[in-house]
């Protein structure tokens, strides 16, 4: 395991939502349509490595007047 997931936060999906800057509702949406960040499933909770999240969000970057 790589120290940077030993120190990762570890976010409830609202809070995840947050640090994505959609609302939840959104976020969940994404979830299930399997467009959003890699999460871990435990239990009932669907839970996001922080790091996922940016990942995730920075792989959505376009250049300037790119389509």
């Amino acid at each position: 395991m790589a120290n940077q997931e030993l120190t990762d936060d570890i976010l409830r999906e609202p809070e995840a939502a947050v640090v994505a800057r959609e609302s939840a509702r959104t976020f969940r949406q994404r979830r299930y349509d399997g467009t959003g960040p890699r999460y871990l499933k435990i239990g009932a909770r669907a839970l996001y490595r922080r790091s996922a999240v940016l990942e995730w969000m920075y792989s959505h970057e376009r250049a300037s007047g790119a389509a």
